[in-house]
């Protein structure tokens, strides 16, 4: 489990630098750093006065405390500075929070972005997210889900927030993330009603710099707990997402949380690949129609070809209903592998969670269907049981050359 709070840390020899014009902030602040271990080497009134300190203090000093004054743009150069060639931590003050101020101070590496008058709990809080960057700690990998249906109109995207929200729930002590990779046109944001200020895109190009502090100032928290990572939203930015991205950001998401469950996009493009071959396991949809079954066919033909793992492939049926003209038990006789699960179908459930921009699993935890999800969660954390594979079903082999014929 990953550390989640850092108290008052005696003796490290960390030292930090204040820069403010207000005596009183500087008090205050230098209160806070101390009581957390830093020796705070100069407070200076403001960015002017530090230019000759820089050289002789900022090679040993851990954190820059700074408040942007008049001089904005120049400031956020000296931060890119700090942050990409000496590694120091940088805390950003300002008067105003303004949207573009605040991306140009992340994007050039600083590690918070305080509006003030800043509360002492306030301040408080971004040190020790601070030192939790700084604290060498030993992290368990977490676990990656990716979502894939081959086709349009399985329901990957309520299946992918409903199995975040359902993780989130049953490991209350664990970190959840849920990233829409549907790029230009994803909907995780409709269906958790939320509308995040950045995306994906803003974290492209900042690899030498992307973190825990750097991914939860991007990712948005929903009132589930669960972390979401939006698509970009425009076509331009989309287009700029490549696939080796997607595996440095899933890298990096691994780190910072112990659940990762990303909806994919249904074309194999090079950053659905990436995020296939990255995931631990894959949750592959299907319904029990003929048109949903040989699209399965064809992506699992695909994957053999491409030497993507048989076994991290997890058959799901969603929708699934007794009246259904095919059954579970011709997919697996025809695919030679089990289904591991059947989500049953709840439309109504479905749609009202959409409409009301409240995942299912959350509202409603107790209906046949959030049950359904929250044994899908226990089955993906537990051994699997080897055994033998069905045989070939003529049944679904004569269905799916009939409609070939059509």
């Amino acid at each position: 489990m990953r550390q989640k709070n850092v108290g008052k840390l005696a003796e490290n020899g960390w030292t930090a630098l204040i820069v403010d014009p207000s005596s009183e902030v500087q008090s205050s602040m230098a209160r806070q750093l101390e009581a957390r271990g830093f020796r705070v080497a100069a407070a200076l009134d403001s960015p002017e006065q530090m230019q000759g300190m820089m050289d002789a203090q900022t090679q040993t000093a851990d954190l820059l405390v700074l408040h942007l004054g008049e001089n904005g743009d120049s400031v956020v150069e000296r931060i890119e500075k700090l942050a990409s060639e000496q590694n120091t931590r940088v805390i950003v003050t300002a008067q105003e929070a303004e949207a573009d101020l605040i991306l140009r101070t992340l994007r050039a590496g600083a590690s918070e972005f305080l509006v003030q008058p800043v509360s002492s709990e306030e301040f408080g809080a971004a040190v020790e997210r601070v030192v939790r960057s700084m604290v060498p700690q030993q992290q368990a990998a977490g676990q990656v889900y990716a979502v894939y249906s081959p086709k349009g109109g399985l329901g990957s995207t309520t299946v992918a927030v409903n199995l975040a929200c359902t993780l989130a729930r049953k490991h209350k002590n664990d970190r959840v993330a849920v990233v829409d990779a549907v790029m230009h046109g994803g909907d995780i944001n409709v269906f958790l009603d939320m509308n995040p200020r950045y995306t994906i895109a803003d974290l492209l190009g900042k690899e030498d710099r992307l973190d825990t502090q750097l991914l939860e100032k991007v990712m948005s928290q929903h009132s589930t707990g669960v972390w979401v990572l939006a698509e970009p939203g425009h076509a331009t930015d989309a287009s700029t997402v490549s696939g080796d991205d997607m595996i440095r950001l899933i890298a990096q998401l691994r780190r910072a949380f112990d659940f990762v469950v990303i909806d994919c996009e249904h074309q194999l493009t090079s950053r659905t690949l990436g995020i296939l071959e990255s995931a631990d396991k894959i949750l592959l949809l299907t319904t029990l129609s003929v048109p949903a079954v040989r699209q399965l066919q064809r992506v699992l033909d695909t994957f053999a070809q491409i030497g993507l793992a048989d076994a991290k492939t997890y058959l799901v049926v969603n929708r699934h209903q007794t009246s259904d003209v095919l059954q579970v038990r011709d997919v697996e006789k025809t695919f030679k592998r089990p289904v591991i699960w059947r989500l049953p179908n709840d439309y109504k459930a479905a749609d009202d969670a959409i409409t009301r921009g409240r995942p299912f699993a959350a509202a409603t935890p107790r209906a046949k269907l959030s049950q359904s999800y929250e044994r899908l969660a226990v089955t993906l954390n537990s051994p699997e049981k080897a055994g033998k594979r069905p045989q070939l079903g003529a049944r679904m082999r004569r269905m799916l050359l009939k409609s070939k014929r059509r």
